[in-house]
């Protein structure tokens, strides 16, 4: 009877002991997949990397900054927004300009 008891608790001890190996095993595979995700989520090219490299960042943190100002009334930050969308626009230009003059059949 004792010995019956004993497998018994033997066996729950190592199902136990498998399950908590399973649980570090699945977090180790989460923190891999998160930090390859957030590798692999980086542009190849360096302009696009982040907003803060841009030309334009100076219009766009303005135009947050009045929106922020202004709780959120679009209609006070036109001027804001309107300044940044010809800096995107020129600094789109630029970049077709750019590449044109890369182009590998010419």
């Amino acid at each position: 009877m004792k010995s019956l008891l004993f497998k018994k608790r033997k066996k729950k001890k190592n199902k136990k002991e498998i399950r908590i190996k399973k649980k570090k095993l699945d977090r180790r595979k989460t923190q891999e997949e998160t930090t390859m995700a957030s590798k692999s989520s980086t542009p190849p090219y360096p302009s696009a990397a982040r907003i803060s490299d841009s030309p334009c960042y100076p219009q766009y943190s303005a135009s947050l900054k009045c929106l922020e100002e202004y709780q959120s009334d679009k209609s006070k930050c036109q001027e804001h927004f309107d300044i940044y969308k010809e800096c995107k626009k020129k600094e789109r230009e630029a970049r077709l300009e750019r590449n044109s003059k890369r182009s590998f059949f010419s």
